[in-house]
């Protein structure tokens, strides 16, 4: 999943050249990649959810969760929101290094 998500920031970025930048506004581009963020979170979310449901839910035919299907529940929402706090690591890493590489550097000139 993060493979996927990666490739999408990627080829968000990829659509812009610096020509672009006169045609497109920063506030244009700066909503563009939030929405894509907005959607890539909640496939992420929705991703591990469905995984967390597969993996510990067992019987479908009763109302309640069993102690077992508690715990496993917990136990990946953990992993799970461990997971995302990475994710969120690393783009906020890899958003900044891109800034970085895209604004030119002052030389003192």
């Amino acid at each position: 999943m993060e493979e996927e998500v990666h490739a999408l920031i990627t080829f968000v970025f990829s659509q812009f050249t610096a020509s672009d930048y006169t045609k497109v506004t920063q506030y244009e581009i700066q909503v563009a990649c939030l929405k894509l963020m907005i959607r890539a979170s909640f496939q992420v979310f929705n991703y591990l959810s469905e995984q967390c449901f597969t993996k510990c839910v067992i019987r479908l035919d009763n109302d309640t969760l069993t102690n077992r299907e508690k715990t496993c529940v917990e136990k990946c929402y953990e992993k799970n929101m461990s997971y995302l706090t990475n994710f969120k690591k690393f783009w906020t890493t890899n958003n900044d290094e891109h800034a970085a590489r895209e604004t030119p550097q002052d030389d003192g000139r």
